[in-house]
Formats: C-alpha cells, sequence, structure tokens
C-alpha cells in the first residue's frame, strides 16, 4: 500500500489526468516538445480493468464459446449505447434494456423519495456479484454520456426537452408508416377511446378530432407529428382509415364494445415497404445533418455529432453489419462532447435522433439493396463531416501551440526549435470511423452530401394527395393525457 510520506494514504484516484496535467504545464515552463494527449477528459468510455479481461477469458474458456471473449463492462456498453438509440423516452430505455436480456436495478434519491437519481445494469448470466447475483455497473462506469441525467438531456419528456418523435425532413411514405405503426400500438394498448387518445399523445403524435361542435362523441380524428409539413409550410394530417383499415374510428369503436383491443395482434417491426422508406429517411437525415456540420457554427454542431453516433449504432443493429458495428463503436469517442456535457439541443440532432428510434424498429433488408447501400454511404459522409470539424478543432489548438511557441522564441532566440505533436484522438476515432463506413458502402453512390440524400429521396415515392389539412373549424387538436 502506497503512504504519503507523513503517513497518510495515497490518493490516487484520476492520477493519469493530473500526471497529463503536469506533463503539459513542463513542456510549456521549460519549451518542451508537446507530446499527444488522449484529448478532453469525458471523451473516452472506462475501460474493462485487467481483472475484468481475465475474468471473461476464464467464462469464455469454460463455455467452449466461439469468438474473442469481452468482458461484461464492454457488452453492457454496447447494449446501453443500443438502447438509448433505440429509445426516445426514459420508459423506453428501460425497456430495451429488458428485451436485451439485461437486468437494471434503479437508484432512487435520498432527499426526494420516489425520484430515479440513477441505474446501474448487469447481465443475467453473470452470477459472480455479492450473493450470487451479476456484478452491476452505473451508467457513468460504462461511458461518460451513458449517466442517467445525460441520457434524458436527449429524451423527450422533460420540460423544454425534444418533442419525442419529429416530422420535419419526413417523405410521405415515411410519415404514413410511423404514424401507422405508433397508432397500431396505441390501438393494441387500449380498451377505450379515452385510453385510445391518451396513448396516441403520450406517443408524441398530434391528434385533432373532427366536428368539435357536433353533440356526441367525435365523428372522426387524423394524426400529424410536430414538423411534418408540406412545401408551402402547412401541417398535414392523415385520417386513421388512411393509415390502416383497422385505424377507423367505426372499427375501433366496434372492437371496444366488443371488449377486445382496438387492433389485432401483428408485427411491431417496419418491414417490406416500410422498412425502405424508413432507411431512405435515416440517408436523407444523415446528408442534411452533414450539409449543416459543415456549415453550422458554434455550439449547434455538438448536439449533432452526439446524436449522429445513435444513429450509427441504430444503423449497426438493423443491418446486423459487424463492420459497422465496429464503426459505431469507435464514432462514439469522436461523437462526445468534452468532460462529459451535455450539448444544448438542435433540431437536427432531433431529426437524426427520430430517425435512430425509427430505424431501430426497422427488419432487415437484403444486403444488396439500393437504399442501404445508400445510408451507409451518407452515413459515411456524417462521420467525415465530423471528422472535418474535430480536425478544425484540432487545428485551433495547433495555431495555439504555433503562437506559444512564437512567443518563446521572441523571449529566447537563442532556444532549439521544436517540432508540434499536438493531435486529437477524437479527431482519429472519426476519421477511423469514416473510412470504415466509406469501406462497408462501397463506391456506388458518391461522397457528396447532397447526392447521398438526393439519390435516397428519389426511392421514396412521391407524396400522397390524399394527404390533407384538416380545416380549423372542424378539428380541435387532442391534448396529452
Amino acid at each position: 500500500m502506497l503512504a504519503r510520506m507523513d503517513g497518510r494514504p495515497v490518493r490516487l484516484r484520476g492520477d493519469w489526468y493530473r500526471i497529463g496535467e503536469v506533463m503539459a504545464w513542463a513542456e510549456k515552463e521549460y519549451g518542451l516538445t508537446p507530446v499527444a494527449r488522449a484529448g478532453p477528459r469525458g471523451t473516452a468510455g472506462r475501460r474493462a480493468t485487467r481483472a475484468e479481461h481475465e475474468k471473461a477469458a476464464r467464462e469464455h474458456a469454460r463455455v467452449g464459446r466461439a469468438g474473442q471473449p469481452a468482458p461484461a463492462r464492454d457488452q453492457l456498453r454496447r447494449h446501453v449505447e443500443a438502447a438509448a438509440a433505440a429509445a426516445r423516452t426514459e420508459a423506453e430505455f428501460f425497456g430495451q434494456l429488458a428485451a436485451r436480456g439485461v437486468q437494471v436495478r434503479l437508484r432512487n434519491s435520498t432527499a426526494r423519495p420516489g425520484e430515479v437519481t440513477g441505474y446501474a445494469v448487469g447481465l443475467q448470466a453473470d452470477i459472480t456479484g455479492t450473493g450470487g447475483g451479476p456484478v452491476w455497473f452505473g451508467g457513468g462506469r460504462l461511458a461518460p454520456d451513458l449517466t442517467l441525467p445525460r441520457l434524458r438531456a436527449r429524451w423527450a419528456g422533460r420540460p423544454g426537452g425534444p418533442d419525442r418523435l419529429t416530422g420535419q425532413a419526413m417523405s410521405d411514405p415515411a410519415a404514413r408508416a410511423v404514424l401507422a405503426r405508433e397508432a397500431l400500438r396505441a390501438a393494441r394498448a387500449a380498451r377505450t377511446e379515452a385510453e385510445f387518445f391518451g396513448q396516441l399523445s403520450r406517443a408524441g403524435l398530434l391528434v385533432s378530432l373532427l366536428d368539435p361542435d357536433r353533440p356526441g362523441p367525435a365523428a372522426g380524428y387524423s394524426l400529424s407529428l410536430p414538423g411534418l409539413a408540406d412545401r408551402a409550410g402547412q401541417p398535414v394530417w392523415y385520417s386513421g382509415g388512411q393509415l390502416d383499415g383497422q385505424l377507423g374510428l367505426g372499427q375501433l369503436r366496434a372492437r371496444w364494445a366488443a371488449g377486445r383491443p382496438g387492433a389485432a395482434p401483428g408485427p411491431d417491426l417496419f418491414d417490406g415497404a416500410s422498412a425502405y422508406q424508413i432507411y431512405a429517411h435515416a440517408a436523407v437525415a444523415a446528408g442534411r445533418a452533414a450539409a449543416e456540420l459543415r456549415a453550422a457554427r458554434g455550439g449547434r454542431r455538438a448536439d449533432i455529432a452526439w446524436a449522429a453516433a445513435d444513429l450509427i449504432t441504430a444503423a449497426a443493429q438493423a443491418t446486423g453489419s459487424a463492420e459497422l458495428r465496429q464503426a459505431a463503436n469507435g464514432f462514439r469517442r469522436a461523437a462526445r462532447a468534452p468532460w462529459g456535457r451535455a450539448p444544448a439541443p438542435s433540431p437536427s440532432a432531433a431529426i437524426l435522433r427520430t430517425a435512430a428510434y425509427l430505424l431501430a424498429g426497422c427488419a432487415s433488408v437484403d444486403r444488396r439493396a439500393a437504399v442501404r447501400r445508400a445510408l451507409i454511404a451518407a452515413l459515411a459522409v456524417l462521420a467525415g463531416a465530423v471528422t472535418q470539424m474535430r480536425q478544425n478543432q484540432m487545428r485551433k489548438e495547433q495555431a495555439a501551440r504555433i503562437r506559444e511557441e512564437q512567443a518563446r522564441r521572441a523571449r529566447d532566440p537563442g532556444g532549439g526549435e521544436r517540432k508540434d505533436q499536438q493531435r486529437s484522438l477524437q479527431f482519429e476515432a472519426a476519421r477511423q470511423a469514416a473510412r470504415g463506413l466509406a469501406q462497408t458502402g462501397g463506391p456506388t453512390w458518391g461522397a457528396d452530401p447532397a447526392a447521398v440524400a438526393a439519390a435516397a429521396a428519389n426511392l421514396a415515392a412521391p407524396r400522397s394527395r390524399s394527404a390533407r389539412t384538416v380545416p380549423a373549424a372542424r378539428r380541435r387538436t387532442a391534448q396529452p393525457g
């Protein structure tokens, strides 16, 4: 055990960061050549310890599992990142973890009973913890942006937070598919009309009831998404019958009167043509975000980069591509804001997170499908835009170093010249991810964001004229229940 000269124990927590700070001070003070640093604190995930690697190797050999052993910490990080990308609310996040076979333990506030302030996760197959249970890892022990406050910053359901879903930049066929799935989910869970409309509002959909002045029940209803508008900027609404034959108000009331749920059980994933529309929407969203990253300035870019990691993670999950999964794991570091900060929300990031949520709910499509290749190419362009952003940040650091060197040489003309080795591991992580995505997608669609977005948009059918704007005199918007 290490001890100080006065007998007190040595505090080693965070010693690597303090050593780096001392090295940077010595380089500046004594005119030494600055060496590469790992970048700002809070951008790297927590690495598994040597004991965790050895434990994983022993378990791997005991069960005879193929492939490389993965420590529990790394497995849980992948599960939590995928669940966070596929969720838009806190309840959905914990539901996604349960569906992946991950055990969750919530931490309640000691000052405000009933308030959840954190969580920990463990593998169900792990019985090496205290009492024969799993070894628990808090979100912050996996990665700095996986703490519950950081996750809540990108989810809906908080005052001033983002909408659960946004219809911005969404084509007509994609909007129809999204509204139909969300409405069918609500109908299957509802036993009454009031429950149905409450479920729709909680799902983040906009609900309009027809003929509000008419006595008795509503004559019908229409649905839309926040931000969903036509080319003239007018909101676009769809009646339930336009979305699915089961969603007409008459059909729903008949099933409820018979004591049954509003809709029959069915698949919960986007498949077939609807999956192609979601892939195309995700490609368009990635292309738009890449263009905005290159044009924007200030703090908006940080949230776009953070959301881009969610989209790449969801794409890896939807496609089942090992190459995409590897790129997503490496891209996470490049996307995180320094020191674990949650960036200010931006509309473009909300579009990316909606696309990630929808993409995680897609069935796999043919590996040779053009829309799949368009999505991967658009993700490569998006990763390239993040790479350029990090490179510009690195150049600013290099320019500061050059100014310091010029000032030092002005003070000490006889001092030796030193070479600048300043670099950014965030930049390198983004560059490697962009290269991996480009190799996975192939050269078919090129690397121009506008061309990729246009190619993906052409895969979607043109906007249907059956979507209509409901006159204000004939509708009232249902309030969230």
